[in-house]
């Protein structure tokens, strides 16, 4: 790669976007203990590039670059070093900083690398829903800057040479590039054989176990499996001293505290043992305390494989004996199967991969030498892995964080009597990857539907470790004509929704939960196959809310229509148009034209469960030509019965819903009272007492402490970022703060009333007045 060319063509590029001047270019690069090679030396040297250099882990993977990006990222735009960003990179993780940066008036536009159809390669989606553009460089500019070398052929060994193209006798000459590429071979998923082995050997005997684990690993289990796994907790269980359990839980914190107070609690006092290290350990993960406190009737977890094989890591065992006072120190451990051996200390070196010779070596850069073990009263969920327990503590405290990692802790027990749970098991400890399920389906019958349902979900907010994108619509079409779609409240702040969808937070306040719709949408979906464009990651946020709002429902596999079937018009239409309704219609009309054309093939699914449960109510959005403010835009639906009311089903659902709203005005108040009419019930609290309006020029005034949170978009002052409210604050006497505090707060400003935003509720909490931008704006104007 002719690096200097590659900037070259970067700033070119972002300059003539941009129309201004270039002040820095940033390359982003990981080096050995930081130090830059030869070439990345090369690279700094060059006019305008500053090089910011990670460092590699212990796997050769880069440390420290994305968390670099990001933080120059916010540093430059709050201190208003550059007006636009040019990011070439696709990383999810960088989203949240071009959010923080965008929020002190910074323009960020992601140069992409173009893939082998001039489309960009490699970009999130979450990263691209947050960025302001996206340019992809023209493919030649990229060859421009890629050296030409040529390299010898060599003939395939002989194994290989078996396998011959087309055309080719297997007498022929075959060759292929030589080093440096690499060839390897690859398996078709057409003419992949899977075998699924059904014997469970863990749990053998225990069939109500083995059936709550599959639906764990699926991610449904439903309410009776949910029950009867938590009838196994007991939030006060101390196991007994003389027997092996183990505690599994979520953090080291939590596994921490456990063991520190289990080891106070034994007669003997602790002792300390120090482990002995050299050379250069930056970087690396300790594999052992480095500060290891034992004393006799510990237990404990080993941490190596033993070369003689008395113990492998992961061995529990119960310490008996501990000298301190030799040439080294010697700990006498049982084990559980009865054997007591002795232990000593173990070294284990510290590798860091070097290119030898044109090789990849490791090599040893340092020593860490420690009793190889740990205290194990409790381990973390993650350490368990391998682990098979006839006694077991479950501690979900704080929650699950990962896929599959509740199925991993309760999995490693051999039967639901040898089961305790600290806490129960709730719906959103049950995450699931939508890739495992997919291959655990792999070759069982498809499920017999009643055709198909395309859906499409409009979603805001971004991805994270514990959170996910929330639908603030969902519309679902069916093969037979069938339509059905509603406005769903997020809970959340809704973002950019206005600008993206028409969605104001006067369409989300009184809209339902997914878990309130999900009923009334249910008798469209049942026995229906799921059909839509990026159908996993939109089923998988609708799995994640639900869950949220702690409802499990069996969320099937759906057909996914790839991007590369669909025409231009159809993508744009399928990802762009406004409303949920007219996505769903467009992914319906695509479907159809692939499979008469003949464009393409699409893949399978299962359906939804062919019966819907309870009853819930939908809501129309007030926007666009076919919204509505009427009472006729609430609709009841799911399975009622004949002697259920469906006007008093509504009226209890808006209770909650008005009961969720923090900070109701007029407007709010009067559309409930129209719906009261309308249907002839009663939502209101029969003591409810509309607020007085604001006096907003008695509310603000000097020194007054302000706080601004959502997405401000003025149809008189257009979108004002965060730095440009807080200075038009400070400029009339305000003080503008960035929390939301119950001492240090005196005034929150909405960017849309109703807005249901955390600091939302915070102010509604602490009984904090709360006016909207365009107050706030209209006082400044009048001052």
């Amino acid at each position: 790669m002719e690096y200097a060319q590659l900037i070259d063509v970067l700033s070119t590029t972002a300059t003539e976007l941009s129309g201004l001047p270039l002040l820095r270019v940033r390359w982003y690069d990981s080096a050995k203990d930081g130090v830059p090679d030869a070439q990345q030396e090369r690279i700094g040297e060059l006019p305008k590039v500053k090089l910011r250099l990670g460092r590699f882990g212990m796997g050769g993977e880069q440390k420290g670059v994305d968390l670099r990006i990001g933080l120059d990222l916010v540093n430059h735009a709050r201190n208003a070093a550059s007006d636009v960003f040019y990011l070439v990179s696709g990383d999810d993780d960088l989203t949240e900083a071009v959010e923080e940066a965008q929020v002190h008036g910074a323009q960020v536009v992601v140069i992409a690398i173009p893939n082998a159809k001039g489309g960009p390669h490699g970009i999130s989606r979450h990263l691209l829903r947050a960025v302001d553009e996206m340019h992809v460089l023209d493919g030649d500019l990229i060859d421009s800057s890629v050296m030409k070398i040529e390299r010898q052929s060599i003939p395939l060994d002989n194994e290989s040479a078996e396998r011959t193209p087309e055309g080719v006798s297997a007498a022929d000459p075959v060759t292929r590039p030589g080093p440096p590429k690499l060839s390897a071979r690859s398996f078709s998923p057409d003419n992949f054989p899977v075998v699924e082995l059904t014997t469970v050997f863990r749990q053998q005997g225990d069939d109500n176990l083995v059936r709550i684990l599959n639906a764990v690993r699926e991610g449904e289990l439903l309410d009776g499996a949910r029950a009867e796994l938590n009838a196994r907790t007991d939030p006060d269980f101390e196991p007994p001293h003389d027997e092996f359990w183990l505690t599994l839980a979520g953090t080291n914190r939590i596994v921490a505290a456990r063991n520190r107070a289990m080891l106070e609690r034994l007669p003997d006092p602790a002792k300390r043992f120090t482990a002995a290290i050299t050379g250069d350990t930056d970087g690396f993960e300790l594999p052992a305390d480095e500060e290891l406190d034992l004393a006799v009737g510990a237990q404990v977890m080993m941490l190596n494989n033993d070369s003689a094989d008395r113990w492998v890591n992961g061995t529990l065992g119960r310490v008996t004996a501990v000298n301190a006072d030799g040439p080294e120190p010697l700990i006498e451990v049982r084990f559980r199967d009865g054997r007591t051996e002795q232990v000593r200390e173990y070294t284990w070196e510290i590798t860091r991969p070097t290119v030898q010779g044109g090789s990849l070596v490791q090599e040893t850069v340092g020593t860490f030498t420690q009793l190889p073990m740990k205290l194990a009263w409790a381990i973390t969920i993650h350490k368990s892995q391998g682990q098979t327990l006839d006694r077991l503590v479950v501690d979900l405290t704080g929650g699950t964080f990962a896929n599959g990692q509740l199925y991993v802790a309760l999995s490693r027990c051999t039967s639901l009597e040898g089961l305790v749970l600290k806490r129960e098991v709730r719906p959103n400890d049950l995450k699931t990857d939508i890739r495992v399920r997919r291959y655990l389906a792999t070759g069982t019958a498809t499920t017999e539907s009643l055709g198909e349902a395309y859906i499409a979900a409009l979603t805001v907010g971004s991805a994270g470790k514990q959170w996910r994108p929330r639908p603030i619509e969902i519309a679902v079409v069916t093969d037979d004509g069938d339509e059905i779609t509603t406005v769903i409240n997020p809970t959340s702040d809704i973002y950019t929704a206005q600008a993206d969808f028409g969605l104001t937070t006067r369409d989300v306040q009184l809209a339902p939960l997914l878990t309130e719709a999900w009923p009334a949408l249910a008798p469209v979906l049942a026995g229906r196959v799921p059909v839509g464009v990026q159908i996993d990651e939109q089923l998988g946020y609708i799995d994640f809310e639900l869950k949220r709002n702690g409802i499990v429902e069996p969320i099937p596999l759906g057909v996914d229509v790839p991007d590369r079937l669909l025409t231009a018009d159809e993508r744009d239409e399928v990802m762009n148009a406004p409303t949920a309704l007219a996505r769903a219609r467009a992914v319906r009309a695509s479907v159809h034209r692939i499979r008469t054309t003949g464009a393409g093939r699409l893949g399978t699914g299962t359906a939804f469960p062919p019966t819907a449960r309870g009853h819930g109510y939908l809501l129309a959005r007030t926007t666009g030509t076919t919204g509505t403010v009427a009472p006729a835009g609430f609709v009841v639906g799911g399975n009622i019965g004949a002697g259920d009311d469906p006007a008093q089903i509504l009226a209890d659902l808006l209770s909650a819903a008005w009961a969720r709203i923090p900070n109701p005005d007029a407007e709010t108040v009067e559309r409930v009272r129209d719906a009261e009419r309308y249907f002839g019930v009663s939502v209101l609290p029969d003591d409810f007492e509309a607020a007085e309006p604001l006096d907003i020029a008695a509310v603000l005034g000097p020194e007054i402490r302000v706080c601004f949170t959502g997405t401000v978009n003025s149809p008189v002052h257009g979108a004002l970022t965060k730095g440009q409210l807080h200075d038009l604050a400070a400029e009339q006497g305000l003080v503008p703060v960035d929390s939301m505090t119950k001492t240090k707060t005196d005034v929150l400003v909405v960017a849309e009333a109703g807005s249901q935003s955390g600091k939302a509720k915070a102010a509604a909490k602490w009984e904090k007045p709360v006016i909207t931008a365009a107050e706030f704006l209209e006082w400044v104007h009048r001052r």
